[in-house]
């Protein structure tokens, strides 16, 4: 399906120009009156008994995935003649089954796994050792004795006897488990319930999702990019992959659709690097202000990751024009804030600067070159005509660089501020009042080292400069109390995790209490300048899930729930995990799933992994396939008991280091009072509307109404406390105009902003549609 047509019906909108490929139209046919009127204007006043057949036949199909037909939506189809509506449904019925996960076969190495998983690992092991070993072409099976039952497999060419192993139950090879071919007879036709299929199971699912039309898929398209342009978070990994088709989609139209300011820099850096493509440089000038900004654009370019996280991307030349483009933009940096923003990702930038040559431009660029030769610590010789306009340039900068005779040092502001806070509190607070950012970051420390009413005074004049993010985590980290673990997620993605035990002091709680009415006065102020509504609707279960901080690292999934969030398990007596992959052509690859289970003290119950396919009554593997090939992939799941109590191998050898950090995230999430959605609700609630209507756990629903004089602050506070004021059923019958919620069981006004965490029932042509980042980054500083 074509990827724009794609991103449209994530968002539940179906666009058929671009779901139905282009077809020569039918020759038009004299009508009545010898007017000429085509065949295919026939076809649309009423359509053929096989077009409307296959249109019920698609619904059919579509509400098996849980979606249905708007009316226009229907009667669009309907137009189509039988081709067309089968290329446009074949593609529709693909899609959804993809989003939902339906288009891979999962076939794990027990295909009737769990219940023919075999008890005793050990066992099964010395049996494929005895295999391996002992087995010979011609002879009787040395595990049974059976004659002319020992056949080799392909392609790994094992030895394999019929009678012991059931080619019915395995899908790969018993010995090694790699994957054999679907044409090899040891594999027998089995009743496979893993095999993908859109099958009439004559169940409709409860819940539905309604797909409309969409007539112009530039102006959705336009509609889908504002709000990831406007976000202040750094984006998802797949929200980046939109903003880039999107823009390479609709260029040069739109770089109309850019706003002034994009907020966050990796989202600029995917922009920017479709433009640099499409042979725009204009747009550096106006998106471009730091030396990270350029950084990023560079990974974007050449194929690696905006956030600076992942490994060096693979240099790729550059145009001339573009790097002295890329270098004009460094150059204008003031030299301090250049030297300082080099310093921050020196081997990125030393790996970028065999690309930009930025000595080959000392002369028309000298300041980036001069930072460049600082970072690099390049040589230089007094004389020499580089050197001369280099050493010139930092004889106006003493106070930053030094000289040694033959290279240039430079006195950082990281080292000043270090220094400082080390000697006098004071200045080093003094020296972070020219960033913001930093400030809000060093504030849980400085709290301990300076008086509150200067700290406060201090946020007071950076929180209006900073992301809302930050001052979430701000919030978090001051009243997180001291004694339980700490937990830091170092760049480079949540699998990378340092804890240690939390020993600072305790902060007084009236220290805590100044500098959060601080941030939380902020973040009112933010939520009251946006458009008020009459009414806004809260669920109070929201106080489960945590305000996303940062997103970036966040992965794509049906249902988003901000790291640290707590829901109760679903209903049933099983969960299952399950792990897919397919390996390239080149190389096979084998990934393995494994179950750690560890009691409420965090200490290891047992394990479910390859070595031990059965963990008593807790868990099941499905069992260890060590290959992939397309087109099955592999699969490999975990089955959890939900009602259980009480080497080579990555959980077995690190399972201290797994308690640790499971520990810790307990202590990180559960001894603290982050901030909630519930939190981030009340502030948008409280400052933007008249009255305000709870649902709450026990499923009574209070109304509560703005008092005369009433400031935004006092109104959060009293919608804190969730007194059930006006209780009843009927309270919560107004339709509103903001609603957030968990479930999409909600009456809104007709362009309402709407966040539920399950949202399928809800009709985006008819309301605005909100994600947890998007209540955040509402609240993002005015643009300066």
């Amino acid at each position: 399906m074509d990827r724009l047509a794609e991103l449209l019906l994530r968002q539940r909108m179906v666009a058929p120009d671009l779901l139905v490929p282009a077809v020569e139209r039918e020759a038009a046919v004299p009508g009545p009156g010898g007017s000429g009127r085509s065949s295919r204007s026939s076809r649309r006043e009423r359509p053929l008994a096989t077009v409307a057949d296959g249109v019920v036949a698609l619904e059919a199909d579509l509400l098996q995935l849980g979606h249905m037909l708007s009316a226009p939506l229907r009667a669009r189809l309907a137009e189509l003649n039988a081709g067309e509506l089968g290329r446009a449904g074949s593609a529709l019925v693909s899609a959804l089954s993809a989003q939902l996960g339906g288009h891979v076969v999962h076939a794990p190495l027990f295909r009737r796994f769990p219940e023919s998983v075999p008890a005793d690992t050990v066992e099964l092991f010395v049996r494929r050792v005895f295999s391996v070993l002992l087995q010979r072409p011609e002879q009787p099976c040395v595990l049974c004795g059976e004659v002319a039952a020992v056949h080799p497999v392909s392609p790994c060419a094992h030895l394999v006897c019929r009678a012991c192993w059931d080619g019915a139950d395995y899908s790969a090879c018993p010995i090694c488990h790699r994957r054999i071919d679907p044409g090899d007879p040891f594999l027998r036709p089995a009743d496979d319930v893993y095999a993908p299929a859109v099958r009439w199971n004559g169940r409709v699912p409860e819940t539905l999702t309604l797909l409309g039309l969409c007539d112009d898929p530039a102006a959705r398209a336009r509609d889908l990019l504002g709000p990831l342009l406007s976000r202040q978070a750094a984006p998802r990994a797949e929200d980046s992959a939109v903003v880039a088709e999107i823009v390479d989609r609709f260029w040069p139209e739109s770089a109309g659709w850019l706003p002034e300011r994009i907020p966050a820099r990796e989202t600029r850096a995917v922009v920017l690097a479709s433009a640099v493509r499409h042979g725009d440089l204009g747009l550096l000038t106006r998106h471009a202000d730091t030396a990270t900004d350029v950084l990023r654009l560079l990974h974007a370019l050449m194929g690696g990751d905006p956030g600076l996280r992942a490994r060096l991307p693979r240099r790729t030349s550059l145009p001339r024009p573009v790097r002295r483009a890329l270098l004009a933009v460094l150059d204008r940096q003031a030299l301090p804030h250049l030297i300082e923003d080099l310093h921050r990702y020196p081997a990125q930038w030393r790996h970028m600067a065999e690309v930009l040559h930025p000595h080959e431009f000392h002369r028309r660029h000298p300041d980036a070159a001069l930072a460049f030769a600082v970072l690099r610590g390049t040589p230089l010789a007094k004389g020499t005509p580089m050197a001369d306009v280099l050493l010139e340039r930092a004889a106006a900068h003493g106070d930053l660089l030094s000289f040694d005779g033959v290279r240039l040092r430079a006195r950082t502001f990281a080292g000043r501020f270090e220094a400082a806070l080390r000697t006098d509190p004071r200045e080093a607070l003094a020296l972070l009042t020219r960033r913001p950012g930093e400030l809000l970051r060093r504030t849980a420390d400085l709290a301990r080292r300076l008086p509150a009413a200067a700290l406060a005074e201090a946020l007071r004049a950076a929180a209006p400069h900073v992301s809302p993010a930050v001052l979430i985590a701000t919030l978090g980290q001051l009243r997180t109390p001291p004694g339980g673990t700490r937990m830091f997620l170092p760049r480079g993605g949540a699998a990378r995790i340092w804890a240690e035990p939390d020993v600072r002091e305790e902060l007084a709680p009236e220290t805590v209490a100044a500098l959060t009415a601080v941030l939380t006065g902020e973040m009112l102020r933010r939520a009251a300048a946006l458009p008020p509504v009459a009414t806004a609707l809260l669920d109070e279960e929201l106080d489960d899930l945590l305000a996303p901080e940062a997103e970036r690292s966040a992965s794509a999934s049906l249902v988003r729930l901000p790291r640290g969030s707590v829901r109760p398990l679903p209903g049933g007596a099983r969960i299952r995990l399950f792990l897919h992959w397919a390996e390239p052509a080149d190389r096979v690859v084998d990934l393995d799933l494994s179950a750690a289970v560890f009691d409420a003290r965090w200490e290891l119950v047992g394990l479910c992994d390859y070595t031990n396919l059965r963990l008593g009554g807790t868990a099941v593997h499905s069992g260890d396939l060590t290959s992939a090939p397309e087109p099955l992939g592999a699969s490999e799941f975990v089955d959890l008991n939900v009602s259980a109590s009480g080497g080579f191998h990555d959980v077995y050898e690190h399972e201290e280091q797994i308690a640790r950090l499971g520990a810790a995230a307990e202590d990180a999430y559960g001894l603290g009072e982050r901030v909630t959605l519930w939190e981030v609700a009340c502030w948008h609630a409280a400052a933007r509307a008249r009255e305000v209507v709870v649902r709450h756990r026990d499923g009574a629903v209070s109304r509560h109404a703005r008092r005369p004089g009433e400031d935004a602050a006092a109104f959060a506070s009293r919608l804190g406390v969730r007194q059930a004021a006006g209780s009843g059923p009927e309270a919560g019958a107004a339709e509103a105009g903001l609603a957030v919620v968990l479930e999409d069981d909600v009456r809104v006004s007709e362009g309402a902003q709407v966040y539920a965490l399950h949202p399928a029932r809800l009709d985006p042509a008819l309301i605005r549609s909100l994600d947890a980042c998007d209540l955040v980054g509402m609240l993002a500083p005015a643009a300066r």
